[in-house]
C-alpha cells in the first residue's frame, strides 16, 4: 500500500538568539509561527480520516433533530471565546487606569545624582538550626 503525501516544505528558521535577550515578542512570534507549521498537516489528515470514516458514521437519528449540529456549536463556542476575552480586556485595561497613580511611580526611574555611591546594607542570612544543636 503507499501513500501520498506532500513533502514538508523548509521554511527559513532565524538566527538562534541568546535566551537571555529572547524577548516575549519573540516567544509569542516562534509558538505561532510553530502552531502555522502544524495546522497545514493536522488539517490535511483529519480530512482523510474523516472520509475514511465517514462511510461507518451512521447519520442522525430522528430523536436528535433538534440538537445543535457541530458547526453551530463551534460558531457559538468562537463567539462566547471572543466576548469573554473582550471583557476581560476591557477590565484588565479599566484596572490598568485605576492604579495609573501608582505605576506612574513604579515606572519612573530618576537617574542617580552624580559622586554619590549607593551602598546596601549587610545581608543577614537567617541561622541555621541543625537537630544536632537543638537538643
Amino acid at each position: 500500500m503507499t501513500t501520498t503525501h506532500e513533502t514538508p516544505t523548509k521554511t527559513p528558521t532565524k538566527p538562534a538568539t541568546n535566551p537571555a535577550t529572547t524577548t516575549e515578542r519573540d516567544w509569542i512570534d516562534q509558538y505561532l509561527t510553530f502552531v502555522k507549521r502544524i495546522e497545514a498537516p493536522v488539517v490535511r489528515t483529519t480530512a482523510r480520516m474523516a472520509t475514511r470514516f465517514a462511510e461507518y458514521v451512521p447519520e442522525r437519528p430522528a430523536f436528535l433533530a433538534s440538537m445543535p449540529k457541530v458547526h453551530e456549536l463551534v460558531d457559538t463556542g468562537i463567539t462566547f471565546r471572543k466576548r469573554v476575552v473582550d471583557e476581560q480586556t476591557r477590565f484588565a485595561r479599566q484596572m490598568v487606569k485605576a492604579m495609573d497613580p501608582m505605576l506612574v511611580r513604579v515606572d519612573t526611574v530618576h537617574p542617580e545624582p552624580t559622586g554619590t555611591v549607593q551602598t546596601r546594607g549587610p545581608v543577614r542570612r537567617p541561622e541555621r538550626t541543625s537537630k544536632a544543636h537543638a537538643s
